[in-house]
Formats: structure tokens, sequence, C-alpha cells
């Protein structure tokens, strides 16, 4: 079993609305950084691209029950090689865009990643200046769609949740006029964030999302229409503070526990090597 159905009536938690201080970190956004030289030109492309991306996320909404994550079994199916959750049968069908993926898989995929060797929770690729050109041209040509597919295929190997990256490549599907290949995208990247949204309702530290990557946080609060104010990490938890909105809810809670662990882990390495070559 590897999850545990759980309602957000089970959830209030007394330090729901802590009070937050500005981060000393500036708040990240995975638009693409503009090197502006027809400033009214590039903005025009920027906004195609923007609202694009935002049709992209249209539907998304918190959940009023979601699935409790057990790390333990999860962590069983994707090293089980006979298995079809066998991490390695389950990212070759992911890389694969293959549609018949379930929700259940997607969460075996994003948080079974933590289990790979070339899992590094702050080395999320960021390549935007590699990819960014492109939306600074007036038009893209088949050509330049098929190198921005090209390159994002080859990041996915090692970067297999990079959003933006899925962004762009949807988008260069769909200026080529393949929007099937455009569908199959848009359904691997909306799997990975519905894996994120079944982890909980972001709504206090004991219901709080699970994220194995920061920028990731910041996708979910614009995904789920809020706008990100700042940042505070409170022991395990990231808590980002939200301006005003209808829903009147102050904050979201990001669970990063894996991540701070790894990177423990990974330092406790650097440390190690360092001490035995003195």
């Amino acid at each position: 079993m590897l999850v545990k159905e759980k309602t957000n009536d089970e959830t209030t938690h007394p330090n729901k609305t802590l009070p937050l201080k500005k981060s000393m970190f500036p708040i990240r956004c995975e638009v693409p950084c503009l090197n502006v030289k027809n400033k009214k030109q590039h903005m025009k492309k920027l906004l195609i691209y923007l609202l694009f991306a935002a049709s992209i996320f249209s539907g998304f909404a918190q959940r009023s029950s979601f699935a409790e994550l057990d790390y333990d079994a999860i962590k069983e199916a994707v090293e089980d090689s006979g298995s079809s959750s066998y991490y390695p049968k389950l990212m070759e069908r992911y890389l694969a865009n293959d549609v018949t993926l379930t929700l259940d898989d997607f969460r075996l995929l994003y948080y079974g990643h933590i289990y790979q060797n070339n899992y590094d929770p702050y080395s999320l690729a960021m390549e935007h200046n590699a990819l960014s050109v492109y939306l600074q041209k007036e038009e893209l040509t088949p050509a330049d769609c098929d190198v921005i597919i090209n390159y994002v295929n080859i990041a996915m190997i090692d970067y297999p949740f990079n959003f933006h990256h899925m962004r762009m490549a949807i988008y260069a599907y769909h200026v080529k006029g393949d929007y099937k290949e455009a569908d199959k995208r848009r359904t691997m990247l909306n799997g990975i964030i519905d894996a994120i949204l079944s982890s909980g309702d972001g709504k206090s530290l004991r219901t709080a999302y699970h994220v194995i990557y920061t920028p990731h946080e910041y996708e979910i609060v614009n995904i789920l229409g809020y706008n990100a104010e700042y940042q505070k990490l409170n022991n395990i938890w990231d808590i980002i503070s939200l301006s005003q909105n209808k829903d009147k809810i102050p904050a979201l809670y990001f669970n990063v526990e894996v991540m701070l662990e790894a990177h423990r882990k990974k330092t406790e390495r650097i440390n190690s090597g360092r001490t035995n070559e003195g």
C-alpha cells in the first residue's frame, strides 16, 4: 500500500498562519531571461509564450483529498527490478511520453527520483539562456523548434522534471503544428504536477505539498493562481507567503525534508573525502 487517503477536514494545524519574514533569497520564477534589444518585440513574443504556458496549467486546483506519501513503500517499489514499478522501466516510459502512465506511476517517478544516483536537490537544470534566445526571435522556424526539442530531450535524461524545459518542448511542438506530440508532452508535465498536488493541500505544516526541487514550489503557487511574496524556511518546511487572494489563503506550505536530507548526505560525503585527503 503506497498511500493513505486523507481529507483536508483532518488537517487543521494550530500554526497555520505562522508569522513570515522576508527571505534573504529572491523568489525564483522559471520564466526565461531575455537580453532585450527590441523591448516591444521581445515582450510581445514573451507574452505569447507566457499565455501559452498558462493555458497548459488551466484547470488545476487544490484537492479536497490527497494521499499521504509512504517513502519506504516508494523506495521498495522503485527498487524492485522484477516489477513494472522498477524505476528504470518507469523512466523509460516517461521519456517515451507514454500516455498510459497513471497517477500512481507519476508519484513513483517523481518521489522515487530521490533514490536515484543522479538526484541532487539543488542542481535542477535552469539553462534558460540556451533556450531563451529562441523567444527573442520574431518567428520560430521548424529548424528552431527541432533544436529546442532535441535540447530538451537530452537535458531530460539528467533533469527529467524541469518544468521550463518541458513547457518549451510543448511550445515548440505546438508551433510546428504537431499537436499530437504536444499533447503527449503536456500529459507528462501535468502528470508530475498532479503527483505533487496529490501529496497534500499545502494549507498547513502537516498537509504540506512534498517537493524534491525548490523551483517546483513557485510553479505550484503560480499554477494554483496565486502570487508569491516571500519565502521562509521553518525546520523541514518552506513557507511561501501569498499576496491577497480570493481564497484568503495567507501562505502555502511545502515539505522539503527529502531535499535537506539529500543535501546533508552530500555534504557529509564531501567533507569525508576532504578529511581522507588530509
